[in-house]
């Protein structure tokens, strides 16, 4: 007589927790030593926030530097690289791991003197590794009048990672277009009229393949380009496979 013998055997495999962005927040200001985001915005707890800053030294590269930079959450920031200059732009990129969370959250930015035509612009990112999330970076570029690039990014650690980067651009009246395949939330625009105005955009990719961020200007400025890559976090799930077997 032939039994049959039911077994099941249980795997545990690694996957990716999904990606996903919250609300965009930006601030300027014409003049001082410190630039906050405007009004405030809800922060999930455990999200990665990337933040860019900038603002225009009139020709002198990077006169005043970032001392610090703090929200209402109490969170970490580290800065991604140093500061990046087109002599009428300084501009620079921070984020923090994995935020303790805020309702009526605000980004505050702080100079070593006064600066002019200073923004902050912040994209708070779920799903991202609370540990080490950050996997590119900085990536920037500078360029007069267009096209403007970021730094290639390399391969990349994983495929499904989000780049996230801003642009910034010196001179009234030019217009900063929106790479292809990229999300411009509108309010992390900052400035629009004004003589240094900051587009952040962002990217869910697709592959490990290296890429850049490419950024059409519509006028004759000076630009800085700062991105960033972020690393999803990776979740176990276990799944259950029947294997039936035939004794004799």
């Amino acid at each position: 007589m032939k039994v049959l013998l039911s077994l099941f055997l249980c795997s545990i495999l690694p996957l990716q927790a999904a990606l996903g962005v919250g609300n965009a927040k930006c601030g300027q200001t014409a003049a001082g030593v410190t630039v906050a985001t405007a009004g405030t915005v809800s922060i999930t707890a455990g999200s990665a926030i990337f933040v860019g800053w900038s603002y225009s030294p009139g020709g002198g590269g990077c006169g005043a530097t970032v001392t610090g930079v703090a929200n209402v959450a109490g969170d970490t920031f580290l800065a991604i690289g140093s500061a990046n200059s087109s002599g009428y732009v300084c501009s620079g990129l921070y984020y923090v791991k994995s935020s303790n969370g805020s309702a009526i959250d605000v980004i505050t930015v702080t100079f070593s003197g006064s600066v002019a035509d200073a923004s902050v612009t912040e994209l708070p990112v779920t799903g991202a590794d609370a540990t080490a999330p950050l996997d590119k970076g900085p990536l920037s570029g500078t360029g007069l009048g267009s096209p403007v690039s970021s730094a290639a990014t390399g391969t990349l650690a994983q495929a499904d990672e989000i780049i996230v980067s801003i642009a910034a651009d010196y001179y009234v009246g030019d217009t900063i277009g929106t790479p292809s395949g990229y999300t411009a939330p509108a309010a992390g625009a900052c400035n629009t009229t004004g003589t240094v105005q900051v587009k952040l955009v962002y990217k869910i990719l697709s592959s490990t393949t290296t890429t850049t961020v490419d950024y059409t200007i519509t006028g004759s400025g000076y630009t800085n380009v700062n991105a960033a890559t972020l690393k999803q976090a990776a979740a176990a799930s276990s799944f259950v496979t029947p294997l039936t077997v035939v004794s004799p």
